[in-house]
């Protein structure tokens, strides 16, 4: 199964993500058959994201039967709005669970 997806790059710290067309069943860092774009997410909330795509090469491959990833998904969807998505939060440990663990 051919899938889009987000392979992970740059130092520690300051990720960017890699937008690529791959078989399932290989790994992250290792072969794929075309990169499509590029995600950097926004280091603080001053920052501004850069997500790039080329949207005419991410149709193609989704009409040939590619699966995007719901990461993926959730970014294509949130491009055209120019905001980013929302992620989910830690929650807090509450004073009970805190001393009952320690």
């Amino acid at each position: 199964m051919v899938v889009i997806r987000l392979a992970r790059a740059g130092r520690k710290g300051t990720a960017v993500y890699k937008i690529m067309v791959a078989n399932a069943r290989d790994s992250l860092k290792g072969r794929f058959l075309e990169k499509i774009g590029l995600y950097v997410p926004p280091k603080t909330a001053d920052h501004k994201s850069i997500f790039e795509v080329k949207k005419d090469r991410y149709a193609h491959w989704i009409s040939k039967g590619a699966q995007p990833t719901a990461r993926m998904k959730l970014l294509m969807k949130t491009l055209g709005e120019n905001k980013l998505p929302k992620q989910k939060k830690a929650k807090p440990k509450t004073e009970a669970t805190a001393t009952a663990e320690g």
